[in-house]
């Protein structure tokens, strides 16, 4: 992909959008010095051109650094002057007044966006997180049960009042709630970890276990020792052990798990096949 939009900026030198996704595969990449370099670049070829003001913002807003704070502010207003409307802007803008302490602006902004687009998660998610640093817990429940009562299909929704639910302690409503979000998408990862995980919490291992069964079943390699990874938790080393050889002879090359099954020799004190397999 880097290739083919390095090829389109030759191509095309003054055309701000294979500019700016070239910036998104390097920083894909996690090469951020060079992403930002080309970042920066999108906004002077169209200072206007919202999506690399807005990356450009989001990446110095993590910093935490004031002077860089103050200016994704002055970046997010151009692409407001624009776009009065943009809710990632705006989004983006009411960050930018929690970390400056003014949590009333960033409730109007956020309040703002889902007026206008109620099943917007990310804001929905951030109006509440600003409601409990103000200790308001009715509140960001009443902003999290409307998201998701306006996305009833949605997996997404459904997992965030769940995690809000098992954040205050109300446990039984959160696994009802990521229980919904797995039966609307049976492969949506964060749902069923975070299912897992609360089952665990709840004294239910039983049922954890079959949601990192499932987990771990899921395409990909990010959540292949979710099982494993439980069984070494619950202290049930050996048949963690079972379960990563499993893994390693299915996936031969896939140095994670093989890593892992080293670790789980270590664990069991057979430390002669951990060798054999470094030596291998």
């Amino acid at each position: 992909a880097t290739l083919e939009f390095q090829n389109a900026v030759q191509a095309k030198p003054k055309n701000v959008e294979p500019v700016y996704l070239l910036g998104e595969a390097y920083l894909n990449q996690m090469l951020l010095p060079t992403a930002i370099s080309y970042f920066r670049k999108a906004t002077e070829l169209d200072p206007q051109y919202a999506p690399a003001q807005l990356r450009l913002a989001d990446l110095m807003l993590r910093t935490h650094n004031d002077q860089l704070t103050k200016e994704a502010e002055s970046r997010i207003q151009k692409v407001l002057i624009g776009n009065p409307g943009d809710d990632d802007a705006l989004l983006a803008l009411a960050t930018v007044r929690v970390q400056l302490g003014k949590i009333e602006d960033a409730e109007t902004y956020l309040s703002e966006v889902l007026k206008r687009s109620p099943t917007n998660l990310k804001s929905a998610i951030a109006l509440a997180q600003v409601k409990l640093s103000q200790k308001d817990v009715k509140g960001a429940e009443q902003v999290l049960k409307q998201t998701a009562e306006g996305s009833p299909n949605s997996p997404d929704a459904a997992t965030a009042l769940g995690a809000f639910y098992a954040g205050t302690g109300r446990l039984p409503e959160s696994e009802g709630m990521f229980r919904k979000a797995v039966q609307l998408d049976p492969k949506n990862a964060g749902a069923l970890a975070a299912l897992a995980e609360l089952q665990v919490r709840m004294g239910k291992p039983g049922d954890a276990e079959k949601s990192y069964k499932a987990l771990a079943t899921l395409p990909g390699t990010e959540n292949t020792l979710a099982y494993a990874v439980f069984l070494m938790r619950q202290n049930r080393r050996p048949q963690a052990v079972v379960e990563l050889e499993r893994l390693s002879k299915e996936n031969p090359k896939d140095r994670i798990a093989r890593t892992a099954l080293i670790a789980g020799y270590l664990a069991t004190d057979k430390t002669a096949a951990a060798e054999s397999i470094l030596d291998a």
